[in-house]
């Protein structure tokens, strides 16, 4: 019976966690498994190739965020102004269809949802990783 009790309580607490995670996996796991198909079978192209570091930074910067969860969830919330912009920036990039700007959406709206959610700490915590997600993002 607690069990039960719990699992709700944890779903209603990290709602906004798990929507986030979904929507940005939906929207970018097609992007992702690209990225991972051309630097395994070089076949994005030859500037890419460059790149291939991203089979170590993405994970890794997963592996610090992962980490670092308690301390993102113990900053305060506060939304800074440029999150928005940015998040408003990194959508038009993926909508616009050009390569290189879907590309470089995912760190926008990355860096967006962190001043978005947690404002200049949240980004200042979540910056080490978010260097790493930068540098891996193949651009020509």
């Amino acid at each position: 019976m607690e069990i039960g009790k719990k699992i709700p309580i944890a779903i209603e607490r990290y709602i906004l966690d798990i929507a986030i995670v979904a929507i940005l996996a939906i929207i970018y796991a097609p992007l992702l498994i690209h990225w991972y198909d051309g630097w395994l079978n070089k076949n994005i192209s030859i500037e890419h190739e460059y790149f291939s570091h991203g089979l170590i930074g993405l994970p890794f910067a997963a592996y610090i965020i992962w980490t670092q969860r308690q301390e993102w969830r113990e900053l305060p919330d506060s939304a800074h102004p440029l999150g928005i912009v940015f998040l408003i920036l990194g959508g038009i990039s993926y909508l616009s269809g050009q390569s290189e700007l879907v590309h470089l959406s995912f760190p926008t709206i990355l860096a967006g949802l962190c001043l978005w959610l947690k404002g200049i700490p949240g980004f200042k915590l979540q910056f080490v990783p978010w260097l790493l997600i930068f540098l891996a993002t193949p651009t020509a």
